[in-house]
Order: structure tokens, then sequence, then C-alpha cells
């Protein structure tokens, strides 16, 4: 019985399989590198061998690396102990920004509710009567790992999609507040992805 085209196209080979494949491969065409270069170089065929050697098993590991970046090894990123970590920046548009981030990356269009953003003090401020969304300022979102910063003054707001809490639930943004954190926890400050 012959496997239709439709099944070989969908035909799933374990990851093992493919990664012992390749080095097999690999091994096979660097080994015999040397036999077709002989003609061209003679007794210097040593030295493209090398390089060619050398360069295909690089990218294989640079590809394997890229492949999963997070995990245990020396050049992995630690995933399980980083936090989302914000920073508000004085520009209301991102107009304003001269450039790009290192890290991270710059978001704007949130709106607060339940408090206000002061931007002489850089911090959380109560609400101005009959302002009910104000609008944030542009917020520079990154990845922190664990020990790299205090939380001290630090009131992590949660961000929604809408007014609607629970499961409009995006991440939690952190915000310096020089009250106490509890002011805020009680009042509901939240950021606001949607203005309605």
């Amino acid at each position: 019985m012959s496997m239709r085209r439709s099944q070989l196209l969908s035909l799933c080979f374990p990851t093992s399989l493919v990664a012992q494949m390749t080095i097999l491969l690999l091994s096979l065409y660097c080994f015999s590198a040397p036999f077709m270069l002989v003609t061209y170089f003679g007794w210097g065929t040593f030295v493209p061998a090398a390089v060619v050697t050398i360069a295909f098993f690089g990218i294989n590991e640079v590809a394997i690396e890229i492949e999963d970046p997070f995990g245990l090894d020396e050049n992995d990123l630690p995933l399980d102990q980083m936090d989302i970590w914000t920073d508000v920046r004085a520009e209301m548009e991102p107009h304003e920004l001269a450039e790009y981030p290192e890290t991270g990356m710059f978001i704007h269009g949130l709106y607060m509710e339940g408090a206000r953003w002061d931007a002489k003090k850089m911090a959380i401020a109560d609400s101005i009567p009959k302002e009910l969304h104000p609008v944030m300022p542009v917020l520079h979102v990154q990845g922190k790992v664990h020990g790299e910063y205090s939380k001290d003054g630090i009131y992590m707001a949660p961000v929604y999609t809408t007014s609607m809490r629970g499961p409009t639930f995006v991440f939690a943004s952190t915000l310096k507040s020089l009250d106490k954190i509890n002011k805020w926890v009680l009042a509901g400050v939240c950021l606001l992805m949607n203005d309605e």
C-alpha cells in the first residue's frame, strides 16, 4: 500500500531523529569534502576542508542555541526568574522619542483608572474630579531578572484590555508611588488599553 502525497507531507519526524540525521549527514559531508577538494587544492586540501567543517558545525550549533534560548545552559535566558518591568517616560506621544530602546519596547495609548500619573513627581497621584481615564505617558516595558530591582515604593498596577476586570487581564505594570501602596490597591487603580 503506497502513501499518498498529502500523507507524506503531513508525516512528522521526531525531533531527536532529525537532529541525529543532521549530524550524520553533516559528518558524512565533512568527511568526504577533502576527497572532492583534493583535485583543486592538492596537498593544501586540509585548509578549505577544515574551514568548511568548522563553518558547518558552527552553523549547526548556532541553530541549536537559537532553537531553544531558554533553559539552564550557560548562554540561556533565565525565563523562570524574569518579571515584566515598566518605566514611565516623560514623553506623552511616541513621536517625541528620539530612538528605540536597547532592551524591551515602548508602548503608548494606555489609560489609568482610579488615579492619574503626575508628570512632575513621576509618580501616581490622586485623580482630578471628572477626569475618569487620564492618558498615560509612554511606557518602557522590559524583562528584568529577580534581584536586579527593588519593589520598594512600587505599585503593581494590573493592565486590562477593557474596564471589565478579570478575564481581560494582560500583565502587571510597575508604577512608582510616593504614597502607601495600600491606597492604590483600595482605590482599584489599574491601567486600561481601551477607554470605553
